[in-house]
Order: C-alpha cells, then sequence, then structure tokens
C-alpha cells in the first residue's frame, strides 16, 4: 500500500511538474512572439525614415553608397591579396 501511495504521490509531482513546463514554455512563446513584433515594427519604421531621408537628400545616399562600395571594394582586394 505504501509503494502505491508513494507511486501515486510521485505521478502527481510529475505531473505538475509537466504543467508547470507547459505553462512557462507557452509564457516564454507569448514573449518571444511579442518582442519579434516589436523588433518588427521598430525595424519597418527606421527603414521608412531612412527612405524619407535618402529621398529628401539623394546627394547623401549616393555617396554613402559611393564611400560604401569602395571601402568594400579595398576590403575585398586587401583580403584576396593576402591569400
Amino acid at each position: 500500500m505504501a509503494k502505491t501511495k508513494t507511486a501515486e504521490e510521485l505521478k502527481d509531482a510529475l505531473e505538475k511538474e509537466k504543467q508547470h513546463i507547459e505553462d512557462r514554455y507557452t509564457q516564454i512563446l507569448d514573449t518571444l512572439e511579442y518582442e519579434r513584433d516589436r523588433i518588427q515594427n521598430e525595424l519597418r519604421r527606421e527603414f521608412r525614415t531612412a527612405r524619407r531621408y535618402v529621398r529628401a537628400n539623394p546627394e547623401i545616399g549616393v555617396g554613402a553608397a559611393f564611400a560604401g562600395g569602395i571601402l568594400a571594394g579595398v576590403l575585398l582586394s586587401t583580403l584576396f591579396k593576402s591569400n
């Protein structure tokens, strides 16, 4: 009889732990979903702001792209020269 009671207590404890883990897992998923949505919205706002800025100041956008291209070219040529 003692073994049966202990087995039932163990089974109940495991069931409670399982439920706790499932609840925590659901909370974590909800938190991650919320953060994903928040970051996506923030990135969309930043993208729109950057796009408006480049449209209002195209010469700066072209200059930045040119400078980035020069920098990428120098880095790639240095990388391939060393091999």
